[in-house]
């Protein structure tokens, strides 16, 4: 079993007067340019694939990085929907990245309804895009040389399309105020993919 109160010790052990500054420069409040939306997936670190340090990204995770629409009530989506309208109108970020990847569980239980309705909660929640995401895996066949792998790149598409279903995210949008990515990281080759809304197509960031 790892002792986690050792891994505190670790990391104040490792601290360095830069990093001392740079705390108590943030204890003053924070302004992040990027919000990250990304999975929970323990193998998906923003921080370490941006090469960030402590107060550059504002980071909300989820199982599968779903983002609710804008006028969906459920009451599931809640807790992403206020990260998202906080990040934008109050801490004004800069970017938006929704960044998926491959081997995502949850975008294979939502190919494959593997969800235990016993674990409601996650079967609430992968639910909320399913059928969606699902629908648009043939149009998409292009994106991935796996089912999966499309499955998980048009997930990331459709979050983002979500997005633009926020009207302050839509409006910064198009005053240039703001800008919107989507990511797909390879974690065996740990490559980063940006989509090319243009091409429509996702391309390694070199």
């Amino acid at each position: 079993m790892v002792d986690i109160l050792s891994k505190v010790k670790e990391f104040r052990a490792s601290l360095n007067e830069e990093m001392f500054n740079l705390f108590h420069e943030l204890s003053h409040g924070q302004k992040p340019h990027t919000l990250f939306i990304s999975c929970s997936d323990s193998r998906v670190v923003p921080e370490v694939i941006t090469n960030s340090k402590p107060g550059e990204l504002f980071v909300v995770r989820n199982i599968a990085n779903i983002v609710p629409r804008y006028e969906d009530d459920n009451e599931v989506g809640i807790p992403m929907k206020s990260a998202i309208e906080f990040a934008v109108l109050v801490l004004k970020v800069q970017n938006i990245v929704v960044c998926g990847h491959s081997s995502c569980g949850g975008c294979a239980a939502m190919d494959f309804n593997s969800v235990d309705e016993s674990i409601k909660n996650v079967y609430i929640h992968v639910g909320l895009v399913k059928d969606e995401v699902i629908s648009k895996v043939g149009a998409n066949e292009h994106l991935g040389n796996s089912r999966s792998e499309v499955i998980e790149k048009v997930n990331v598409i459709n979050q983002i399309e979500h997005l633009m279903s926020y009207p302050f995210i839509k409006h910064k949008l198009d005053n240039g105020e703001i800008k919107i990515f989507g990511w797909y990281f390879h974690i065996p080759t740990a490559k980063v993919f940006n989509y090319n809304f243009l091409t429509r197509e996702f391309e390694e960031i070199k």
